[in-house]
């Protein structure tokens, strides 16, 4: 079902419910760029503020100066040019990196969320609820085969101390022998929920700007698979990340707890500030009177009324939408009345986290998480919805453990499973789904709630439908893993690497990863030249050429040998041409 702003909240409350019963959960992403984007877009990017008339001022060699300043920063970095494309010779760390920018710089717009409940045959289906009554009754899609018993799939991993913790963490959530169903035992009933993200300025009576970019490649692809911009914008789900929430309430609290800075008087308010400050002197003396309400038409005027009580010890404001109330108190009141706001401003805080309150549940619930090359939804779900990514892959992986301690990407498990290696020709979501719907032998019925039965046909690229279909993977999957499955959690897919994943829990070991040193230059790279120095030191088995662009090339060694790289590095710095910039890459 599609989840915007206006029937979140009754679909939240759904979800809460069902995902208590759920036996995993599976995930997918969509958004409006990913890393390895070109450098036009930076240009698109900072052409956007240009101000034409200080061409004329003498402000415009500062404005003109900073702006290149800006585009060499951009050029010569990580970010938006040809070196930011995932390389096989990267290490994780600058993979990660890369990463991190694209998921700072970028919008979420849609996440899709497939909650798997198991359903033994013999269950009493009159203990549903209205979303499950026989007139509702989920809709078959196919049946897949278990011949083999389902293995316990819940980490072994001790967990650590979070600040979001429920007593359900404490519990196991096992994929296990009772699921080893063959159609005639129980099925799969599964919701799927396709959120529709937006960070809208407002959230509630919070609100927060927000710079995001768009890349023409991923919109002509979104609007290729019939993404419903006007949905994402008009109605799409705001939110209030982690450490948002966290910031404000120790804003707010701090507003009333600490002194306040006095603002300065402007001379176009003083009268507004004299005569306040007579009707507030007046409500002080007045013996019967015992509140008021002043108008402020902007935040500056409502700060201004506020330092004006915040010298009368009988006095205590309340900000309001357009206006300040203003109550006459005593000390025990006053202690009463902070504490009342105190608890408002929780409530508030609460009611409008908005999409982050999915994230907050699914991290509670202990679920095992199931998602399809994975790794970069992962950075991108924290950035948005948690907290500032750490600069470190080592912190990062320890913070997503922390959040999502039992994690499996279905295209690592695909990959490189034996048995599941020669099924499609691709490990992507649609040649996977092609091959194994034609198989033969599956009878585990997976069946989809009448909410989400929209997806009884391919949406591919929609995240509710990838999501759904990144969980049916996984099951298929199950019964011919054996033994094996303990040897996929915590293995995230990377592309073009040595080793082909991040180990979340564990040091990932890097000795096979290609060596390479960075050949630029201002002009274009005779490569036939390069390959004669090269040679020199080095035979042709033992190194190759890859070019980025005319003037960008790395010579990279086929074996990971330091003592190699070296004697490439010192050839091209002595012989080649003057105007190459030579350096060794990700040493």
């Amino acid at each position: 079902m599609d989840v915007t702003k206006d029937n979140f909240k009754s679909a939240l409350s759904t979800f809460e419910t069902h995902l208590k019963d759920a036996r995993f959960v599976s995930i997918d992403v969509e958004m409006t760029g990913k890393p390895m984007v070109r450098k036009h877009a930076v240009f698109f990017a900072l052409s956007i503020p240009i101000i034409l008339p200080l061409f004329f001022s003498f402000y415009f060699q500062l404005y003109y100066f900073i702006q290149n300043l800006l585009f060499s920063f951009l050029h010569l970095g990580l970010w938006l040019d040809e070196r930011s494309k995932g390389f096989s010779f990267d290490s994780f760390q600058t993979k990660y990196e890369k990463i991190k920018l694209a998921a700072e710089n970028f919008q979420i717009i849609q996440v899709g969320v497939s909650l798997f409940e198991w359903i033994p045959n013999n269950s009493d289906s009159s203990d549903k609820d209205s979303e499950n009554s026989s007139s509702e009754r989920a809709c078959s899609l196919d049946h897949i085969d278990s011949s083999l018993p389902f293995k316990d799939i819940s980490s072994k991993n001790k967990r650590k101390k979070r600040k979001i913790l429920n007593s359900s963490r404490k519990q196991k959530h096992n994929i296990d022998k009772k699921t080893n169903s063959v159609s005639s035992s129980g099925y799969y009933e599964t919701r799927v929920y396709n959120f529709f993200i937006y960070p809208a300025l407002k959230s509630g009576p919070f609100k927060k700007e927000k710079n995001f970019m768009l890349i023409n490649s991923s919109v002509d692809f979104l609007t290729e698979n019939a993404f419903d911009f006007n949905k994402w914008i008009y109605q799409g789900i705001p939110y209030l990340n982690f450490s948002d929430l966290e910031k404000l309430k120790k804003e707010k609290l701090s507003f009333i707890t600490n002194p306040r800075l006095h603002a300065r008087i402007s001379d176009d308010s003083k009268d507004f500030y004299e005569s306040t400050k007579l009707k507030i002197d007046g409500l002080a003396n007045a013996p019967e009177q015992t509140e008021i309400f002043i108008d402020a038409e902007n935040t500056y005027k409502m700060r201004l009324i506020h330092q004006i009580v915040d010298d009368i010890p009988c006095l205590y404001s309340v900000g309001q939408p357009g206006s300040v109330k203003i109550i006459k108190t005593n000390q025990v009141t006053k202690k009463k009345l902070i504490e009342e706001y105190i608890t408002k401003l929780e409530k508030d805080l609460e009611k409008h986290k908005g999409f982050s309150k999915v994230i907050e549940l699914l991290s509670e619930c202990n679920k095992p998480i199931i998602g399809h090359n994975c790794f970069t939804d992962f950075v991108y779900l924290y950035s948005h919805f948690c907290r500032p990514l750490p600069n470190t892959l080592a912190e990062f992986k320890n913070e997503i453990h922390n959040l999502f301690p039992e994690i499996y990407d279905t295209k690592f498990i695909f990959e490189n499973s034996l048995c599941l290696k020669s099924i499609a020709v691709s490990s992507t979501l649609e040649d996977l789904n092609k091959s194994l719907k034609q198989s033969k032998g599956f009878d585990t019925s997976i069946l989809l709630n009448a909410r989400s039965s929209k997806y009884t046909s391919d949406r591919f690229h929609e995240a509710g439908f990838d999501s759904f279909l990144t969980g049916k993977l996984f099951i298929k999957a199950l019964p011919n893993l054996a033994d094996s499955l303990n040897g996929f959690l915590n293995k995230l897919f990377m592309f073009k690497s040595f080793p082909s994943f991040v180990h979340i829990t564990e040091a990932d070991d890097e000795t096979n990863r290609p060596l390479a040193i960075e050949l630029c230059s201002s002009q274009e790279i005779n490569l036939k030249f390069v390959q004669d120095i090269v040679s020199e030191v080095c035979s042709q088995d033992e190194y190759f050429i890859y070019t980025v662009s005319l003037n960008l090339c790395y010579v990279c060694t086929k074996i990971p040998s330091h003592d190699t790289i070296n004697k490439i590095y010192l050839q091209l710095v002595k012989n080649g041409d003057k105007d190459w910039s030579v350096s060794q890459h990700d040493q």
